[in-house]
């Protein structure tokens, strides 16, 4: 563990010389000064073609270094009147480190990474906590990608949509400390906690201290997501299929009443089938066998006939909604099969067009989680292509910047063109999305996007968004 401990002094050093950068620009801009060349270079490309008010500040700092010298007074003016020009987009963005934060943090992310990775498995191992545990790690971009002195790690239990909810093992940096803890996440409260001067660092002590705590962790379900409290899969996929009945039908001027008609279908097979509603069933070959059940029962073609085959109706166009996207999918799948390229390239392709392989296993290693709301269990998540696979040469397809993971509902919504984000990563919604908020979706949130994203997600924006 002695390679350990050096990586832990290396980044205590560097926390406490960003601590000294919040507060104080001119150490701010001394520090940026001093980075490596190579650094330089490679910040130039990332923000060279930015276009959004804050991107834009970072484009010129990075024009500047690539030049020799920072004009400080102009950045400072810059950011002044950004806040003072856009203060939607300035919000979080408190001072001069908040959007310059890059620029140092980019030479030390990597290891803060890599060495609580090495920590975290090895303790995981250790207390046999793998499969029950998910792991929230932050580095010097900080929680809210604004830049931050602490690095922190957390361990809590993965049956939480993220750690917010959790009681949590928690390690960070306080000044020239490591300080572990008990943490209480939801009522911000240190349940028991030690520290050790960084040089002294024992991986036993940490791992003796997690030891005596990981029951708790293990038993905690206060907080877990109350499923009478969110939106059902099934009444998503109403809200998406009104949607879609507006789309690609606009001769119906009512597509809330084939909407209820579904449900009403439901509770008529209700006792019949094994499912509590329609909305929840994908499978096109079982909802023909639906289909079949409902117009040979007499009792609901009588029905059928009094409401002038709405109901009937209604079962076409859900089926109908249903096997757009399975089509589609099916479509892409021939084609690739039915190109000349090699056996091995056939399958990487097949495999990144329903999200797996190793499209899917780099958007995990890239996100950690849902990259909208950091959702951490990747089993439930779905690797979702920015620019369309149908618009994709075959380079983009399996182009892992040309990629979110997103829980189910972001997909949907994504997808279809109901959210994007903007050039500097925050979510735009689209007016024709009724009551987005029953989707957890709010007017504040933001992802953080690199330059190779920004050019996706600009064409996702442009043709894909509605």
């Amino acid at each position: 563990m002695g390679k350990l401990r050096e990586k832990m002094v290396e980044i205590a050093a560097f926390s406490n010389l960003i601590k000294q950068a919040v507060s104080d620009n001119d150490k701010l801009f001394d520090i940026i000064q001093s980075i490596k060349p190579e650094t330089k270079d490679r910040l130039y490309n990332k923000y060279i073609n930015s276009k959004g008010p804050v991107t834009s500040i970072r484009k010129d700092l990075a024009s500047q270094l690539k030049e020799g010298s920072i004009n400080r007074l102009a950045i400072n003016q810059s950011f002044a009147s950004g806040k003072k020009e856009f203060p939607k987009k300035f919000t979080q963005y408190k001072n001069l480190f908040s959007i310059l934060y890059p620029f140092l943090t980019s030479e030390k992310n990597n290891l803060v990474y890599e060495t609580f990775y090495d920590l975290t498995e090895s303790l995981r191992i250790d207390l046999n906590i793998m499969s029950t545990t998910s792991v929230k790690t932050v580095a010097f971009d900080g929680a809210r990608n604004t830049g931050s002195e602490r690095v922190w790690f957390a361990i809590f239990n993965k049956n939480h949509q993220n750690q917010k909810t959790a009681k949590q093992l928690f390690l960070s940096f306080d000044d020239d400390y490591v300080w572990y803890a008990l943490y209480d996440r939801p009522n911000d409260k240190i349940l028991s906690s030690e520290r050790e001067a960084v040089p002294e660092f024992k991986y036993g002590n940490v791992l003796s201290f997690f030891k005596e705590h990981v029951e708790v962790i293990l038993k905690d379900t206060n907080g877990l997501i109350n499923s009478s409290n969110i939106i059902s899969a099934a009444s998503t996929e109403e809200i998406l299929f009104k949607n879609w009945l507006l789309d690609n039908h606009i001769q119906i001027t009512r597509p809330e009443k084939y909407v209820s008609a579904v449900k009403t279908i439901s509770n008529d097979l209700k006792g019949t089938i094994a499912i509590d509603s329609i909305y929840n069933i994908k499978d096109i070959s079982e909802l023909k066998k639906i289909q079949t059940l409902y117009n040979e029962t007499p009792d609901l073609i009588a029905k059928n006939s009094r409401g002038n085959s709405m109901y009937s109706r209604a079962l076409d166009l859900y089926i109908e909604y249903i096997s757009d996207d399975q089509n589609t999918t099916s479509k892409d799948i021939i084609e690739i099969i039915n190109n000349d390229q090699s056996p091995k390239e056939k399958e990487i392709l097949i495999l990144a067009r329903i999200g797996q392989g190793q499209f899917r296993k780099k958007l995990i290693e890239i996100w950690n989680g849902c990259s909208i709301s950091n959702y951490t269990d990747v089993s439930l998540l779905i690797a979702s292509h920015i620019k369309p696979w149908c618009k994709c040469e075959n380079h983009e397809k399996i182009d892992p910047n040309n990629g979110l993971l997103l829980l189910p509902n972001y997909d949907k919504l994504f997808d279809r063109g109901y959210i994007s984000f903007d050039e500097d990563g925050f979510i735009i919604i689209s007016k024709r999305l009724d009551k987005p908020e029953i989707f957890g979706i709010t007017n504040n949130m933001n992802i953080e996007l690199t330059e190779d994203n920004k050019r996706y997600m600009k064409y996702h924006r442009e043709e894909v968004f509605k």
